[in-house]
């Protein structure tokens, strides 16, 4: 289970792990800290070993991880993105892709740049009517 806690004095991404064993208190009991600068809103990639977050900056993270046994090992954080997404308080604001490699997120209302977004209704009647 992936989570941002307050615990360490400031909002961080951890891991637990959840099974029988750790609901029962025997072995596989442990957190592991993902982020090391601030975190919120972790989300685990579908497709890699990676875990994306959003910073106190409002960037996308990225954390590469493995797993040893029963044992979560965390790599170091780093900035998926320089551009930075809309604090709109205290919700997700990003998806991941199930590719893995795109992310969706809402940007700032001041933001300008090349960035755009294409809404195609009724996909197949349009397609339709242009091969006619």
């Amino acid at each position: 289970m992936a989570y941002s806690s307050t615990e360490s004095g400031r909002f961080e991404v951890y891991i637990r792990p959840i099974s029988q064993n750790s609901a029962n208190g025997g072995p596989g009991i442990g957190k592991w800290q993902v982020s090391s600068a601030g975190g919120t809103y972790p989300e685990w990639s579908s497709t890699s070993k990676e875990i994306f977050f959003r910073s106190p900056e409002n960037q996308i993270m990225a954390a590469p991880y493995t797993i040893s046994g029963d044992t979560f090992v965390p790599g170091k954080p780093r900035v998926w993105s320089t551009v930075h997404i809309a604090e709109i308080g205290t919700s997700r604001n990003y998806d991941v892709h199930p590719d893995g490699k795109r992310i969706l997120a809402l940007l700032p209302a001041e933001s300008k740049g090349d960035s755009h977004v294409t809404v195609l209704l009724n996909f197949f009647d349009e397609l339709k009517r242009k091969v006619k």
